[in-house]
């Protein structure tokens, strides 16, 4: 047996209702947060390679170095360059000069960050080919 109350059903259609348009703020900014989620993971994976864009930026690196530090012979990346807390690229790298070999953290504004004290000399610059080996294995020879 069932009974039918004519105001209850009113009633709970316009309780839905009521829920529904006090619901719908937030179902509209889930949306959009997921919306912009996303769009910015896109972003991000539609850049440059990253082997491309950390080979380019150690050899900037290595240019910085070859710059300003004179008797550099050869330059080995030991590890992909990454951003630190200080908010700048930088990477692990074996630099030889003179022979002996100096573990540095070389970066792009300033060569290096730290590591061994390098020797120092009354000229600038390395005018000699240097060879460069990147943390991918691939090398070349820079000017």
């Amino acid at each position: 047996m069932t009974f039918y109350i004519p105001w209850m059903s009113r009633f709970f259609r316009g309780a839905i209702l009521r829920i529904a348009w006090a619901l719908k703020p937030v179902v509209m900014s889930i949306a959009l947060t997921a919306t912009a989620l996303i769009l910015l993971t896109s972003c991000s994976l539609g850049g440059a390679e990253p082997e491309q864009s950390n080979r380019a930026n150690q050899r900037k690196a290595a240019q910085a170095l070859l710059a300003t530090q004179p008797g550099v012979e050869a330059i080995t990346f030991t590890q992909d360059g990454a951003v630190g807390g200080g908010g700048s690229w930088a990477a692990n790298a074996v630099v030889t000069i003179d022979g002996l070999e100096y573990q540095e953290i070389l970066g792009l504004e300033k060569w290096s960050y730290g590591g061994e004290p390098m020797p120092t000399a009354k000229r600038s610059g390395t005018s000699a080919s240097v060879a460069i080996t990147y943390s991918g294995g691939s090398a070349e020879v820079l000017r």
